[in-house]
């Protein structure tokens, strides 16, 4: 049986606009983008109105649907998730045909960390989620996986993957690992794949330009980064606040 095939991304909590894919127009595969926005309109992108898995948290919402995309798109037998940062050069299916040839899981490596305890201290040091939470889970993995630390890490924007058994218990211990750990999705990536040791093609390609995609914060992002993201998901909503005073 013949492959189904798609490219997804996704979208929530209005924090950038949707980015275009003008090789769609070359592509017969579909295009498909999960929001929370159901007033969302694109010219690319079918629009699949999904409710966040945490109000709260658009982070861990968003990164629900990376990870465990089989439970949001369970027709399709072979996905590419890109993040909605990265513009598409080549046809998706040419990408899938060339990343899965020979595994059922292809990434990116990352290009500028050479290891994923460096991705731990740049994450902490910027304060990109909350520093106590990072060290816990880096001192976890130094006692369980320490090999995993001096691994290079995975730009998590680009996902090739064939629905498998195997593939899918890897990508549900990784949103395990974001669901007790960081919301940063590049340092759990490598442990999930060692605690399953799922074998996988490593893409040596450069995260910001190469032949299949390049990656560009889109005009009008709100944020640049989302620092102090987790602290903003930590306040109460501004109704209860103003109820509250009320009483």
């Amino acid at each position: 049986m013949p492959a189904t095939r798609a490219v997804c991304t996704v979208l929530v909590a209005d924090y950038e606009p949707l980015g275009t894919q003008p090789v769609a127009g070359t592509s017969d595969l579909p295009f498909i983008c999960f929001t929370d926005d159901p007033e969302l309109t694109s010219d690319c992108w079918e629009i699949r109105t999904i409710d966040p898995a945490f109000p709260r948290d658009a982070v861990r919402s968003a990164r629900r649907v990376k990870a465990l995309l089989h439970e949001y798109a369970p027709e399709f037998t072979e996905t590419l998730f890109i993040d909605n940062a990265i513009t598409l050069r080549a046809r998706p299916e040419d990408i899938l045909d060339a990343a899965l040839a020979d595994h059922d899981l292809a990434l990116v490596r990352h290009s500028y960390r050479e290891t994923v305890a460096e991705e731990f201290a740049v994450v902490a040091d910027d304060g990109l989620d909350d520093p106590a939470r990072v060290f816990e889970q880096l001192l976890h993995y130094r006692a369980t996986w320490p090999a995993v630390l001096d691994e290079r890490p995975y730009s998590a924007g680009f996902i090739a993957r064939r629905t498998t058994p195997e593939v899918v218990a890897a990508m549900r211990t990784w949103y395990d690992h974001q669901l007790r750990y960081s919301r940063r999705d590049q340092l759990s990536l490598n442990a999930a794949l060692a605690r399953h040791g799922l074998p996988h093609a490593t893409l040596d390609l450069d995260n910001a330009d190469n032949p299949w995609f390049r990656s560009a914060p889109p005009h009008g992002r709100r944020g640049e980064r989302r620092v102090g993201e987790y602290r903003r998901a930590l306040e109460p909503p501004e109704e209860q606040v103003r109820a509250a005073r009320r009483t």
